[in-house]
């Protein structure tokens, strides 16, 4: 937690005194407080409209990684690297259409939070997150679940509210912890 109000500060910091790229600011904060040390890294509403390449080369031991509330137009397939990733928010990206299958490589991800983006299709890797509980991707242009979806086992929560859905995969009511299901529009 230290560590992730050190970067906020030293964003803070070197917003005010320098006219710095977010991706700049970001790589000096990684290089010099650690903050991949944390377990955690938070580049939520930064205005990015990228992932910064330092993420996959520093902070390769991160659990939980929030990208959310910023412009970020694809998900690198590097995010595959990540393999103790437990928790991604992408969430309210608006540019942000595509899902890597790269994402498959995660096996340890339990929570993956893609709401409010532009998101048409679910990779086929998805289905492979065999620890995978959260899965939140409502407010997308979703318009098919695979029956794959019962590869989930262990879902506890699935939001797909205000997506373009007719109709459900069958298998999903084979998703015995399955407790909430969030769908319809808002």
């Amino acid at each position: 937690m230290k560590q992730i109000l050190f970067l906020l500060i030293a964003v803070f910091t070197l917003l005010i005194s320098c006219h710095k790229s977010s991706d700049d600011i970001i790589e000096e904060s990684i290089i010099e407080y650690n903050v991949c040390a944390s377990k955690t890294l938070n580049i939520a509403n930064m205005d990015l409209d990228k992932v910064p390449e330092i993420v996959f080369l520093r902070c390769k031991e991160i659990e939980e990684f929030y990208a959310g509330d910023n412009h970020i137009k694809s998900i690198p397939p590097e995010i595959g690297k990540l393999i103790n990733l437990k928790t991604i928010s992408f969430w309210s990206n608006d540019n942000l259409n595509t899902i890597p299958g790269e994402i498959g490589n995660l096996q340890a991800l339990e929570n993956l939070l893609l709401s409010y983006n532009s998101i048409d299709s679910i990779p086929i890797q998805i289905y492979q997150l065999e620890n995978l509980r959260n899965l939140q991707i409502g407010w997308n242009k979703i318009s098919n679940i695979s029956d794959m979806i019962s590869k989930l086992s262990n879902l506890e929560a699935l939001s797909l509210w205000d997506n373009c859905l007719s109709k459900l995969p069958d298998s999903i009511c084979t998703l015995s912890k399955l407790e909430e299901l969030h769908l319809g529009l808002m």
